[in-house]
């Protein structure tokens, strides 16, 4: 168990918390004499060696029972608290109330401290965080929601209800669901409630998830034959590395190594050109430089090592994209289709699926990559495990 030393556990039999080590390679169990909650867990966990011996097992249930009583104690203030704003809300403004930063009560109080949590992480990722805490927060402003105590279960569902409204996507629904439980748990930490009422209604799935839809090889080939300038520079990357979008567009000079051929990605350019790093931590890669993705990138012109390769926008190459694919009468597609039709391509030619999905494409595991890619595998085997006839 995290926390623990190993071969250590705790566990719930009962309504008690046991106990479960090894001592000289045999297996004990006993009971700690303490009903299962979040406090006494803490507790069993934070003082496991003293309920190992029994005369410190008694001592430590008494030092239980006094930090219990404490813990009761307060939370009855605090619901004798929560009554007297109660009261007092009834005569004064609940805005005048929530503006106050330290009204470890009302929701501001949980989203500012939430968001100070999440500091940290990369801007797109706060920005996300940020667009969806001022979500909730309307949410909350069209039910008349100000205080954590005021929400009920059947909320919740007002609340799916809400974003469904709003056609966010899965993951946003997600995201959305999990910053409003950490705002319930934010508030139990601080003893305003006893228990998070919120739940996360099943939806069934309406739309289907985009296919997949790359371009073919013969596609590829008229593309490139029929583009030039930094159009035929970044599709010939594009086609050839796998990289993304972003990953490509924040690539300078000092990225590629020549005498190695490779190419170290280690950042990305957001849609609104924010330099970022790339999308997760095995997005971190030094890929394989093909011999034409080199032809093309030694014919352009090079400046300083730390100027950007590609000096032009995600939307002005998107447009440049669209109006050579009506020309050539192929069906549109986005800038990411490149990195799918890289993957499709490969793999239908018979590269390993190692090489194309951890080291080019930046993949965890191959999980990953048969997840999406699969069906582009080979499938010329018909005749299996041959060898066998000449054994038997």
């Amino acid at each position: 168990m995290k926390g623990l030393k190993r071969s250590r556990n705790i566990y719930v039999r009962g309504k008690y918390l046991w106990i479960d080590y090894q001592e000289d390679c045999v297996r004990i169990r006993k009971s700690t004499g303490i009903k299962n909650s979040t406090l006494g867990f803490k507790f069993v966990k934070d003082n496991y060696e003293r309920f190992l011996n029994d005369k410190e097992r008694k001592k430590a249930k008494i030092d239980y029972y006094k930090l219990e009583d404490e813990h009761v104690t307060k939370s009855i203030e605090k619901k004798e608290r929560d009554y007297e704003l109660k009261l007092q809300s009834k005569k004064t403004s609940l805005d005048s109330i929530i503006d106050k930063d330290n009204n470890e009560y009302s929701f501001t109080y949980a989203m500012k401290f939430f968001l100070k949590e999440k500091q940290f992480l990369k801007k797109s990722s706060l920005e996300v965080y940020n667009a969806l805490i001022k979500l909730i927060y309307e949410f909350l402003k069209s039910k008349n929601i100000y205080y954590i105590y005021d929400f009920k279960r059947e909320d919740s569902i007002d609340f799916m209800s809400y974003l469904l409204e709003k056609n966010l996507s899965k993951s946003y629904i997600k995201i959305s669901s999990m910053i409003f439980n950490r705002l319930f748990n934010i508030a139990i930490e601080n003893c305003v409630i006893d228990k998070n009422p919120f739940f996360t209604p099943k939806v069934k799935e309406e739309k289907e998830k985009r296919p997949l839809n790359p371009f073919s090889l013969d596609e590829v080939k008229l593309l490139l034959e029929n583009s030039d300038g930094i159009l035929k520079n970044y599709l010939t990357v594009s086609f050839f590395t796998g990289a993304r979008t972003g990953e490509i567009l924040a690539l300078t000079w000092r990225d590629i190594d020549f005498h190695k051929k490779e190419i170290s990605i280690t950042k990305s350019l957001s849609s609104k050109n924010r330099l970022d790093t790339p999308k997760t931590k095995s997005s971190y890669r030094v890929i394989d430089m093909l011999e034409i993705v080199e032809k093309e990138l030694l014919s352009m012109k090079q400046t300083n090592l730390d100027d950007f390769i590609f000096k032009i926008s995600r939307n002005r190459l998107k447009k440049m994209l669209d109006l050579l694919l009506d020309n050539l009468n192929i069906q549109q597609r986005t800038l990411y289709e490149t990195r799918h039709t890289f993957a499709s391509v490969m793999l239908s030619k018979g590269e390993e699926p190692l090489w194309v999905g951890c080291k080019m494409l930046g993949h965890k595991d191959l999980n990953e990559t048969y997840k999406s890619y699969a069906k582009y595998l080979p499938k010329s085997v018909t005749n299996r495990a041959v060898f066998l006839k000449d054994l038997f």
